[in-house]
Formats: C-alpha cells, structure tokens, sequence
C-alpha cells in the first residue's frame, strides 16, 4: 500500500511539474514557482535520495523562474544546487 500511495503522490508530482514548465514558458512565474515548489516537496518526501535526476530538474526551473524574475542571488543558489 505504501508503495502505491509513494507511486500516486509521484505522479502528481509530475503533473505539478510539468504544469509548471508550461506556465513557465507562459511567462507566468507565479504560478510557474509555486508548482515546481509543490512538486520538489513531493518528489523530496517519495523519492530514494536528493540526488534524484527529477530533484535536479525542479531545481533547476526554480534557478530559471528566480533569473526571469531578476532575482540573480536566488537563481544562482537553486542552479548551483541542481548541478550538486
């Protein structure tokens, strides 16, 4: 049962995920970063270990939404922490 509840919270992440890739080619950073926030706290909880390629991924667009907002400091911080 546990791995089944571990398999559905996982793929929403991904829904989470991809939605917010698609509101982030949108321009809406808002929303974008709010999605791909949901989904890292999700993929954090149900995946073996922070070295997930779906970790580095999230990470990655929250450095992209943070750079298109100007946030440079912040940007740099989640792209040096998707490369780790």
């Amino acid at each position: 049962l546990e791995q089944w509840i571990n398999l559905h919270q996982r793929q929403s992440a991904n829904d989470y995920l991809r939605l917010g890739e698609e509101l982030q080619k949108q321009g809406e950073w808002n929303r974008a970063l709010q999605h791909t926030e949901r989904a890292l706290l999700v993929y954090r909880r149900t995946l073996p270990n922070e070295n997930h390629p779906l970790v580095a991924r999230c990470l990655n667009n929250l450095g992209a939404i943070y750079d298109a907002q100007g946030d440079v400091n912040r940007s740099f911080e989640f792209y040096e922490k998707a490369v780790q």
